[in-house]
């Protein structure tokens, strides 16, 4: 015992030592897995960014075609309705407009980024605004958007199968190839039209509901994805 407690008192500076090395050794150790794990986390955060930027762009890219077909449809029912109120006789450009005026579209979009965000942790997304952002987009304005896409595809739907049957020739004959596959649809008298107020309710009802989805919830949707891109970029950029 006295022997164990001399060799102590002599190479106690020594064992010190030893000990202090091991914990450097294990704090160290502790710290490059930190930096490592802080790292990956940075790797993949960016990663998602540039992925939900990307997607971002092409499901804008689709709002405006959509948009601009949509514009369309009500020049189109506006002509039809112009036609009819100023008596016009009929000519083959309304067999368009009447095409024009039964178009529907579908919003096309990737959710991919997103549930990698979402399996990986919404916390990887390090900007909380930028991650409500996102969250609030994909979870609530898309989905509230898909909702109001689908009531519009209902109504002229209902149009196709319920208005039209007995007031044109046939519908959706589209002539290839045509790159605008343009629509025509020829009524068969153009004069009981004018006065059939089942037919003028539904084609101006659908050009209000039209109208209003545009200038609201396209509008909408189409500034909110401009801005989370403008965000991206610039949060992009910090991280670069």
């Amino acid at each position: 015992m006295k022997r164990i407690f001399t060799t102590l008192t002599e190479k106690w500076p020594e064992y010190l030592l030893e000990i202090l090395v091991i914990v450097v050794g294990i704090l160290g150790a502790f710290a490059l897995n930190s930096w490592n794990s802080e790292r990956t986390a940075g790797i993949t955060e960016l990663e998602i960014l540039m992925g939900c930027k990307v997607e971002l762009e092409s499901d804008l890219h689709d709002i405006g075609i959509n948009f601009r077909l949509h514009e369309n449809a009500v020049k189109s029912i506006n002509e039809i309705i112009r036609a009819v109120e100023t008596d016009q006789p009929y000519h083959d450009s309304l067999a368009y407009d009447f095409g024009y005026a039964m178009v529907y579209t579908l919003f096309r979009h990737s959710t991919s980024t997103f549930e990698a965000m979402k399996s990986k942790g919404i916390e990887i997304v390090s900007n909380k605004s930028i991650r409500n952002d996102i969250i609030r987009l994909y979870d609530a304005d898309y989905n509230f958007f898909l909702k109001i896409e689908k009531d519009l595809i209902d109504d002229v739907m209902h149009g196709y199968r319920e208005v039209f049957p007995t007031r044109f020739e046939e519908a959706l004959k589209v002539e290839f190839p045509d790159p605008e596959f343009r629509n025509r649809i020829v009524p068969l008298d153009f004069e009981a039209l004018k006065k059939d107020q089942e037919f003028l309710y539904y084609i101006k009802t659908l050009r209000n509901e039209t109208e209003f989805i545009l200038k609201s919830h396209y509008s909408n949707l189409r500034q909110d994805v401009q801005h989370l891109i403008a965000d991206l970029e610039t949060e992009i950029a910090k991280k670069q």
